[in-house]
């Protein structure tokens, strides 16, 4: 974990042992209780699996990256409806200082901007987060015209940091949160009309642009934006998709041989470098789908305990988003799920998908410890 992640999960104590009175029933609700019933079933899988260090660091990674942070987050409860426009500060600066930290670094004419450390996947979906939330809250309307400009530049550094990384999921997964917010927030006809509308408007601005910059933009080498396109448009037959491929079906293939057990945690690294699927013995493998990846390693247990949580969770996202029209910037901060959601169907593992598990207890944060989600008809019996 980072000094500053580290840092937040100190003050978050801290703030939390001042307190006169400490609400401890705000860290137990049904996401919180499958969540770390999910870790000590990864636990449990340790004593099966073939690769122990690996699926050690897994679950001292998503401690140290997920379930900590959301214990500080809870220590911070009750988050009012207030607090939400300083969290959507929080992450579009934050977007974009990892984006400037990745232009820094690797430039524009990068192919794959810090790839040899994988340290453009991780700032790629920091400066996707950004990317999503501006999408978002301009569809849904909560951006006007005066407000929006102030983030053209935030956004602008954004995309240049997901597109320079040279990997589809962080740019697809901004476009996946629109197209899942239009279909399960907006809750009218009158509703998506604007937003298809806007939507329309802000792609007729982006050509607009790229057209009256001219000679700029074919100056400008993006070699990272002609991989991306690349490999959409050779889908199924480059050789990315054709290892995610293979790795997928060996990934369904444990799951069926295991009868349904598992075979523990971390042990797909072991069972692909066995077969000699790799050339690169020290790098890590995984199925590049977090429920492939708990199906191999978790089986039917870890299984039924994460769609759950999934289904649980996009379920209290959808009921409540429905319920409450008017909160734009609540309803833009959960349809951050949807990205985090997306990036962990496509790339990384289950501890390095930590945004995933941090962002799903939000509906709980809010939800249930603010007073307009006590008020609000998601919430009454």
């Amino acid at each position: 974990a980072s000094a500053l992640q580290l840092s937040f999960i100190l003050g978050a104590i801290l703030i939390f042992l001042s307190r006169s009175e400490k609400k401890v029933h705000h860290f137990v609700n049904i996401y919180s209780l499958l969540f770390y019933t999910f870790i000590f079933i990864m636990v449990l899988f340790l004593f099966i699996s073939p690769s122990v260090t690996y699926g050690i660091s897994k679950i001292l990674i998503l401690i140290l990256r997920a379930a900590l942070p959301i214990l500080a987050l809870y220590a911070l409860a009750p988050i009012q409806q207030s607090d939400a426009p300083l969290l959507f500060n929080t992450i579009i600066i934050g977007s974009t200082m990892s984006s400037l930290n990745l232009l820094s670094f690797s430039g524009l004419e990068s192919e794959r901007a810090g790839f040899e450390n994988l340290y453009a996947i991780t700032a790629g979906r920091e400066a996707g987060l950004g990317v999503a939330l501006i999408l978002v809250y301009f569809s849904i309307g909560l951006l006007k015209l005066p407000k929006a400009i102030i983030f053209i530049f935030p956004f602008i550094i954004s995309a240049l940091g997901t597109i320079i990384t040279g990997s589809r999921g962080p740019i697809l997964a901004p476009l996946f949160t629109v197209i899942c917010t239009f279909l399960f927030a907006e809750y009218n006809l009158s509703r998506r009309i604007k937003f298809l509308i806007r939507v329309a408007l802000f792609t007729a601005s982006i050509i607009l642009v790229y057209q009256l910059l001219g000679e700029r933009t074919q100056n400008l080498q993006l070699v990272s934006l002609n991989r991306v396109i690349n490999r959409l448009t050779t889908l199924g037959n480059n050789r990315s998709d054709q290892g995610r491929t293979e790795r997928y079906q060996i990934a369904w293939e444990g799951f069926v041989e295991s009868n349904g057990i598992g075979k523990g945690t971390g042990s797909f690294d072991y069972f692909f470098k066995r077969d000699g699927k790799t050339l690169n013995k020290g790098l890590r493998e995984y199925p590049h789908n977090i429920f492939l990846e708990v199906a191999f390693e978790l089986g039917w247990v870890g299984l039924i305990v994460f769609g759950l949580i999934t289904a649980i969770t996009l379920y209290t996202i959808v009921k409540f988003t429905r319920s409450n029209p008017t909160s734009f910037h609540v309803r833009a901060l959960y349809s951050l799920y949807f990205f985090s959601f997306f990036n962990a169907l496509v790339s990384s593992d289950i501890a390095g998908n930590y945004s995933f598990w941090i962002i799903g207890c939000l509906p709980w944060l809010i939800n249930v410890n603010s007073q307009f989600a006590q008020n609000s008809p998601a919430t009454k019996k």
